[in-house]
C-alpha cells in the first residue's frame, strides 16, 4: 500500500486516467487480499490452492473462489471506478489531470453506467445470489447509471459517488 501511494503522489501517476485507476485497483486489492488474510482464506504465502476449504479453517492457499472474487472485482473497479472523477473535473482540469471525464465528458458517463448495470446483472447470475439480491444489485446499478447521465452537477456525482460506494460494497458483500 506504501508503494501505491508513492507512486499515486510523489511519481504523480495520479496525473493520467491509466495509471491513476491502476493505483486506485491496486490500493483496493491490498484492502481485499488483507481482508482474506484476516478470513483465513489465504496463507502467508499466497499460493494457489483449489483444494483450500475455507469452511474447515485451512489456510493453505488462495482458494478458487477467493481468486474469482479478486478477478471479477478488479474487473468492476477497473470499468467503473471513473465515477470518482465526476464530482472533480474543475479540480482535476486546474491540476493538468487527464481523467476520463475530462477525456470523453458524454463517452465515459454512458459508458460507465453501461457498465455498472452490465456488472449489477453479470454478478448477480455468476455468484447465483438468488433473484432477490440480483434484483438489488441491478436496482442499485440503475439508479447510479440514471444519475450518471441526467444529474451533473458537481453535489449530484458526488452523492452518486457515495451510491456507487454502497453497492459496490453490497456487490463485493454478496460474494464473500
Amino acid at each position: 500500500m506504501v508503494v501505491v501511494t508513492i507512486f499515486y503522489d510523489n511519481l504523480k501517476f495520479s496525473g493520467h486516467w491509466a495509471a491513476k485507476n491502476i493505483c486506485t485497483l491496486s490500493g483496493y486489492l491490498c484492502f481485499e487480499v488483507g481482508a482474506m488474510a484476516i478470513m483465513g482464506m489465504i496463507s502467508n504465502r499466497f499460493c494457489l490452492s483449489p483444494q483450500l476449504n475455507f469452511l474447515e479453517g485451512s489456510s493453505d492457499g488462495l482458494d478458487i473462489i477467493a481468486l474469482k472474487a479478486l478477478v471479477y472485482n478488479s474487473l468492476v473497479i477497473l470499468s467503473t471506478i471513473h465515477v470518482q472523477d465526476f464530482p472533480d473535473v474543475q479540480g482535476d482540469t486546474a491540476q493538468n489531470r487527464k481523467t476520463i471525464p475530462i477525456l470523453a465528458p458524454v463517452m465515459s458517463r454512458i459508458l460507465t453506467g453501461a457498465m455498472i448495470i452490465f456488472w449489477s446483472i453479470y454478478m448477480g447470475f455468476i455468484w447465483r445470489v438468488g433473484i432477490w439480491c440480483s434484483g438489488v444489485l441491478l436496482a442499485m446499478g440503475l439508479v447510479i447509471a440514471w444519475r450518471l447521465w441526467f444529474l451533473r452537477t458537481t453535489s449530484e456525482d458526488r452523492k452518486s459517488y457515495v451510491i456507487y460506494n454502497v453497492s459496490s460494497f453490497l456487490q463485493f458483500s454478496v460474494i464473500k
